[in-house]
């Protein structure tokens, strides 16, 4: 778990049913975390400075990268505006696909190295809306999840949707359950 105090390890088992015990580790440079992603030997942090919602088109975010090793601060990115390299709303939860980081922002996919240096940005097609949900890599492809909760099919479970994109993100199948 990722908080304001830093990054708290419980117990660990392993495959092989050996337990470890863990602690906290502090994160002094990391302020209000809103999500963690680790991968390619690096833990990947989406951290904001903490504004009020009502002041949220100022909010200030940013993917903090540490190594996952030593937890040592190894970089940052992510900056505010309108630019080709730029979060107009703010870099989303940070995804590892293959040797790369992407974030989304309301109207593109950025993509990063991993460390932080900029490779290139996917504009979303007409009509692509993540609607709060998470853009997945699943091998060459990407994949949205989601749930209408308001929703049930006959036997009282929510009905779940997804859509399948390909890799500059154009519409393949839609599916549901």
């Amino acid at each position: 778990a990722v908080g304001s105090h830093g990054l708290s390890l419980g117990e660990a088992v392993s495959d092989h049913g050996l337990s470890v015990q863990a602690s906290a580790v502090p994160l002094h440079m990391v302020n209000k975390p809103l999500a963690i992603t680790a991968g390619i030997g690096r833990i990947y942090i989406l951290d904001h400075d903490g504004l009020a919602p009502a002041v949220r088109s100022t909010l200030s975010r940013q993917i903090k990268v540490m190594s996952a090793s030593d937890f040592a601060l190894t970089g940052a990115f992510g900056k505010t505006g309108s630019g080709p390299t730029e979060f107009r709303v703010g870099p989303g939860i940070p995804r590892i696909h293959g040797e790369s980081v992407w974030c989304d922002d309301i109207d593109k996919m950025l993509i990063f190295s991993q460390d932080g240096s900029y490779q290139r940005t996917i504009k979303f097609p007409q009509g692509f809306r993540l609607a709060g949900f998470p853009l997945l890599p699943v091998g060459d492809h990407f994949c949205t999840l989601y749930s209408d909760f308001g929703r049930r099919s006959a036997d009282g479970s929510h009905e779940w949707q997804g859509h399948i994109y390909g890799r500059e993100l154009q519409y393949l199948h839609s599916f549901h359950s």
